[in-house]
């Protein structure tokens, strides 16, 4: 339980970190200082960060997100979805 817990928060501050700040996710080729990047790999324009993610509202919607995956990755594996809470049938 421990290591899947560590997983998912790892994920989510992953997530809230990247739409947050803006900040390329990966740099290859000479140190930050020069101009010129061999490679450089971005999922949002530059200096282009949503702020809602790095504040306290962002961890729950991102959280929601990733449960939205999860559910999607199971419905196309063909598992049963069980519903819960104030949504069950009974």
């Amino acid at each position: 339980m421990g290591l899947g817990f560590t997983l998912a928060l790892t994920a989510i501050g992953a997530v809230r970190e990247i739409l947050g700040s803006g900040h390329p996710v990966c740099r290859c080729g000479p140190p930050a200082r020069s101009e010129v990047q061999f490679m450089e790999l971005r999922l949002l324009p530059e200096n282009m960060g949503v702020l809602m993610m790095i504040l306290p509202p962002g961890g729950f919607l991102v959280a929601g997100l990733l449960v939205v995956v999860k559910r999607m990755i199971d419905v196309r594996a063909g598992k049963a979805v069980q519903i819960a809470g104030a949504h069950a049938a009974g």
